[in-house]
């Protein structure tokens, strides 16, 4: 992942096009860790935060750190009948 974050900086395209083909909606990475976060929002301890009520919530499931380089994971629930932009 970090020759992928100091290739970014020249072609920032590339980082954003390779993230999406290979983790983007579509993929088993990502019905995988839909489907992981659904159960977390289910269970409680996904997105346990209320920012606007029970319509918009997020937490932090993954605190950054070495391992993860260093990112971190925030899962997002929002009702989006109540948020018609997005």
């Amino acid at each position: 992942m970090a020759h992928l974050l100091a290739y970014q900086r020249a072609h920032p395209e590339y980082l954003e096009n390779h993230l999406n083909r290979v983790y983007g909606a579509g993929t088993p990475y990502y019905k995988d860790f839909s489907t992981f976060n659904h159960t977390g929002v289910a269970k409680g301890w996904g997105a346990q935060t209320e920012i606007n009520g029970c319509t918009y919530r997020q937490g932090r499931i993954i605190e950054p750190s070495a391992v993860t380089c260093p990112f971190s994971t925030t899962t997002v629930y929002m009702d989006y009948q109540q948020f018609p932009e997005f």
